[in-house]
């Protein structure tokens, strides 16, 4: 599904698109880098693999097109991390959007926009996802920062540094990958399906469950759920799985949910919950107490 939408914030009126699995287990709002908008080729594939691993993208322009035309406006992250964070504030008081937890997808200038929002204003943003670009330029806020943070870098090249950087200031759990063979605006073939991998990966630890759970004790008021979800290295002729667990309790009675995937951990935790769900259904139907 997908929606233009307007987003009002101080001093003017936003342009997004939403895109939303049919059920989404979270919001990530993509933020892109000078010189694109909104439509940029390699931002909406990664969108594309988000909404299939679940979630609901939301991809906005944070400056107007007139805003656009001055430099200074492109390079002044501050001000962009505001609007930012007004825009998950929107998120949050829309009917369709308030109970999804929300991350970040950062590019470009946009990676710096979405770390320095994640810091100064933490609240509800439940992960965070930089490539490339200068997230240092929000390296004296970065301890600051409360959500899971996941930075992508080349594994040579100029944003390296500014990306390590970032990384080994950031005070919350976090993780730093190198994509090979990519060139400063991450376009080469199979790189950004490496980056759509990594992003689906992370949003999946981090936002997924959450929902989630959220649904399972809607749905069996008074259970407890546990989540474990572990990436398995490879084996000699094996493929990397992910790997997820459940315990979940209720009054005297417990039970653990496992389920495995070979790339896609979404998929992974939906089944486990749909197990956890149906296992819970027939204990309650039987006339049991879990």
């Amino acid at each position: 599904m997908k929606h233009e939408l307007k987003i009002p914030v101080a001093g003017g009126v936003l342009c997004a698109e939403l895109r939303t699995a049919e059920r989404p287990a979270g919001i990530v709002v993509l933020v892109h880098g000078s010189g694109v908008t909104r439509h940029d080729a390699p931002n909406r594939l990664v969108a594309a693999r988000l909404v299939h691993a679940g979630f609901g993208v939301l991809l906005v322009d944070l400056l107007q097109d007139c805003e656009a035309r001055e430099r200074h406006n492109v390079f002044d992250v501050e001000s962009q991390a505001q609007r930012l964070a007004a825009v998950k504030d929107w998120l949050r008081s829309q009917p369709a959007t308030r109970a999804l937890p929300i991350g970040y997808f950062g590019t470009g200038v946009g990676a710096g926009v979405a770390a320095m929002a994640a810091a100064q204003s933490p609240r509800g943003v439940a992960a965070l996802v930089v490539r490339g670009g200068r997230p240092d330029s929000a390296l004296h806020l970065l301890d600051r920062v409360e959500a899971p943070a996941l930075f992508i870098a080349l594994d040579t090249g100029g944003d390296r540094q500014w990306v390590e950087a970032a990384h080994r200031a950031t005070g919350a759990v976090k993780d730093l990958v190198f994509i090979a063979g990519a060139g400063d605006s991450f376009r080469e073939q199979g790189v950004i399906e490496a980056v759509a991998q990594h992003a689906c990966r992370w949003f999946c630890r981090h936002l997924m469950p959450g929902a989630l759970e959220t649904d399972l004790e809607q749905h069996h008021p008074g259970t407890r759920c546990r989540v474990t979800l572990e990436d398995r290295p490879p084996h000699a002729y094996e493929r990397k799985r992910f790997n997820v667990r459940l315990d979940i309790s209720l009054d005297s009675r417990a039970f653990v949910v496992n389920r495995e995937h070979d790339d896609d951990a979404g998929v992974a935790l939906r089944e486990a919950f749909q197990a956890a769900n149906r296992q819970l259904d027939a204990l309650e139907a039987a006339g049991h107490r879990v």
